[in-house]
């Protein structure tokens, strides 16, 4: 399943690059994004390792992270896995986190993916899930909105 969302922030590209191109920054505007550690000896280089905590409505779940791409000062993708593997499916779930930027001079466009890999989820449930995403609003402040704010009231 894709979550795409996408948002321009008036700030150029190198600002915005501090918060998301380094994972240990990312609980300063991440909504759902808490405590990260680095784990690797070397920090934003793919192969970099991490343990970050993500919540899920009350739900915090530690997972390993790894940057798997990166493009300095435009992309970064983290690919996020539960460190608690499904008994049923024998799979933990994961995901892929990228968020892109695109310099448009003194304002910068800010996409974010997230691509879930939910193997114990029926196709039902997905179908709702997806339905649910695209049609429903969130509730609270999402990454974007919050990162948009932390930067145009600097």
């Amino acid at each position: 399943m894709r979550l795409k969302e996408s948002i321009r922030i008036q700030a150029r590209a190198d600002q915005v690059w501090e918060y998301v191109g380094s994972p240990e920054v990312w609980p300063l505007f991440h909504s759902k994004a808490g405590e990260c550690t680095l784990l690797s000896l070397q920090a934003d280089v793919i192969g970099a390792r991490y343990e970050m905590e993500f919540r899920l409505g009350n739900k915090t779940s530690p997972t390993q992270c790894e940057i798997v791409d990166l493009h300095v000062g435009r992309m970064i993708q983290l690919r996020s896995q539960l460190r608690e593997i499904d008994k049923k499916t024998r799979w933990a779930p994961s995901a892929v986190m990228t968020y892109e930027l695109e310099d448009l001079g003194f304002e910068t466009k800010v996409s974010e993916r997230v691509d879930l890999d939910l193997p114990g989820i029926n196709v039902l449930l997905r179908l709702l899930m997806w339905l649910f995403m695209r049609l429903g609003k969130p509730s609270g402040e999402t990454s974007l909105v919050r990162l948009k704010r932390i930067l145009e009231e600097a």
